[in-house]
This record gives C-alpha cells, structure tokens and sequence, in this order.
C-alpha cells in the first residue's frame, strides 16, 4: 500500500480528530466533494461504458488500490467519448489486472426481441455478447413503414393495439429529437394524465421518454419511433437504438420512415 502512495500509519492523535464531534456534519459524498486528496477503497461504477478516458484517469487516482467493480454493457454505449471494448476503456489504467464476467442469461426480454436487437449490434459493426433469454415470446418485433409526415399520426393510430396486448400493462414510447415533445403532445391530447414519463407511476400506464431516460428501465411493450435516427453513425455506436429494442419485456413495434437498420428484420 505505501508502494501505492497510501499512508498506512496513524497515530492516536489524529484518529481521536477524525472522531470528533463537529457541530457541521457531512457525508461521505459530501467531504469526498470537498476534499480534492480524498481517496476510496472500493469504487463501483454503474454504466460504465459511457465513461471517458478523463473519467476513468479522474476515478483511478481516487482509488489508489485500484479496487473497481466495474458494471456496464458495450452494446448500450451511446456517448460520443465512451468505450468501444472493455479492452481499451480498461487497458490504459489497469493493464491486464482485470476480469471480465460476461452475464450469460437473459432473463427480461423475448428471445425474437433479443435477436433482433444483437442482429442489429453485429450488422452495424459491433460485436456484443448475446445472453440467451429465457423464454420466447408471443410476437417478433413489429414494423410500421410510413412517411415522415405520419409518423405521429400512426403513433396514436396503433397504440389502442398495444395498450390491449400488454393488457393493463406499462406502455413506453421511446422516441428522440424533434420527435419526442411531438409524440408526447399527441399522446396527450388523446390520453390525458394517463401519459408521463419515467417508469409512469400507478395513473400512468403510458410514458414517452428518450433512449438515454429508458437505460435502466423495463417496460411490458414498447414502440420506437424512427430507429434509425438512434444510430450513431458518426462515432460508430448503436447504443441508443440497442437500448431502445431491450426495454420490453412482451411486445417491440418500430414506426421508421427512414430504412430500417441492418439486422433488426431476418
């Protein structure tokens, strides 16, 4: 550990100070914030393929030990900076001093809405670890072809469709850019308060929500407006749009006026 920069000795004076009373008490989050020499035993780090290379430097010199654990998935990265492989997000400040423990089972969506959505990854260039799902499901993804000008219009046209085949079930439209205040404006002129955002609560069976808000989150059906806008050509990530295709946990429809991705139809 002193090899590491980490002063091990300390004396009863100064143990007697960290364990005085003070009359402004802080958490550990708070002094950590406060004290630029601050340093952590453990780290964990939640979604962190999006992290940067500054990030990772910024959290390895606050963990002199280099003590991670280090959860992510590849296949979700969406942030311009963030990681491309675990290899080359964790080989600069780790070297070969990690290992990597791939989940093997998916237990959240249907195997055809799984496929569909590794289909998509490896066609756009990104090879990503496929666990195998549990069960299958009662319907392969859904895809309405219209023009750009309908999407919305096909949106509040087929969602008493879905909102019957989850039956009493939570309903998300995953949507981005232009399209996201559109498509939620439209839901609410038909829905009322049933409409919201987030996980919805107990009134609202219906969100509209962007990828980047539905990372973490599961819902019983989902539709997609315009997939192909999801994708990150630019810096070659499908994050977004693979994020976007594993929410559901029954149901997947996709409204695209542009060409679908590569992979998401056999």
């Amino acid at each position: 550990m002193e090899a590491m920069g980490v002063d091990v000795l300390m004396t009863a004076e100064e143990l007697a100070d960290q364990n005085q009373e003070r009359e402004t008490r802080l958490t550990a989050a708070e002094r950590a914030t406060s004290d630029r020499s601050w340093a952590f035993g453990h780290i964990v780090v939640d979604e962190a393929q999006e992290l940067s290379p500054m990030q990772w430097r910024l959290l390895v010199r606050r963990c002199p030990l280099k003590s991670f654990t280090i959860v992510g998935d590849i296949a979700q990265t969406s942030s311009s900076a963030g990681a491309n492989s675990w290899q080359s997000a964790l080989a600069p400040s780790f070297g070969d001093r990690w290992q990597l423990e791939e989940l093997t089972v998916n237990y959240r969506t249907p195997s055809q809405i799984a496929e569909a959505a590794v289909r998509m990854a490896n066609r756009a260039g990104l090879v990503v670890s496929a666990p195998k799902a549990v069960r299958e499901g009662k319907w392969s993804p859904i895809v309405d072809r219209v023009d750009e000008a309908g999407m919305v219009d096909r949106l509040v046209e087929i969602l008493p469709e879905e909102l019957e085949a989850i039956d009493g079930g939570l309903l998300a439209v995953i949507a981005d850019g232009a399209l996201l205040p559109r498509a939620a404006a439209a839901l609410r002129g038909v829905y009322g308060h049933r409409v919201g955002t987030g996980a919805g609560s107990y009134s609202q069976d219906i969100v509209v929500i962007s990828p980047k808000e539905a990372k973490g989150l599961e819902f019983d059906g989902v539709v997609v407006l315009e997939p192909a806008a999801m994708l990150n050509h630019e810096h070659g990530k499908v994050g977004d749009l693979y994020v976007a295709m594993t929410r559901p946990t029954q149901r997947l429809r996709l409204i695209t006026a542009a060409p679908l991705p590569a992979g998401i139809e056999r």
